[in-house]
């Protein structure tokens, strides 16, 4: 550990999941040119800001109550077909997104890693989630490294860009 450094204290549910607190940490699980694959998938849907860089990265717990999911980048960027929501998630082996829906389509760009939606496995690639479809990601052996794109949902206030269910006999409440 680097000297000086203080490791954060974290809350209950991330003490069995390995560290993600730096590149070295990110890079051991998906290899040194991880960045490379976010680059060129975001180069390829013209989501790169307008000096072509990736956005600063950083590493969050979590955005939302019940994911487990870790976040490198979460931004906003305008393009002709919209203003959109760009996140770069990387979800630990054995781990779940929390289980919502959006008012809009959600794309998931799996780049490494395999995903299950909703138990079903999603081979790396593109897949759309259509807008009020109720959906969670998780993973099994394989930790996850996914793009992930919320179309046109810039426009619309974050703290209501995830609806969650409050029972398996339906309703929903906002985050």
């Amino acid at each position: 550990m680097r000297e000086g450094y203080q490791k954060p204290i974290l809350p209950d549910l991330y003490l069995s999941q390995p560290p993600l607190e730096t590149h070295h940490d990110i890079a051991a699980l998906f290899g040194p040119n991880y960045r490379r694959l976010i680059w060129k998938c975001l180069a390829e849907n013209n989501l790169l800001s307008e000096n072509g860089t990736l956005p600063p990265t950083f590493v969050t717990l979590n955005n939302h109550d019940g994911s487990e999911a870790r976040y490198l980048f979460d931004y906003d960027i305008e393009r002709p077909d919209g203003k959109h929501r760009v996140l770069c998630s990387v979800l630990p082996s054995h781990a779940n997104s929390s289980r919502h829906q959006h008012p809009f389509p959600e794309d998931y760009y799996i780049l490494a890693g395999r995903v299950y939606l909703e138990g079903k496995p999603i081979d790396q690639g593109s897949y759309r989630v259509a807008p009020w479809k109720f959906h969670q990601m998780s993973t099994k052996e394989e930790p996850a490294l996914v793009v992930i794109v919320m179309r046109n949902a810039a426009v619309i206030p974050r703290e209501l860009q995830h609806i969650r269910p409050i029972s398996p006999n339906g309703g929903t409440i906002f985050p």
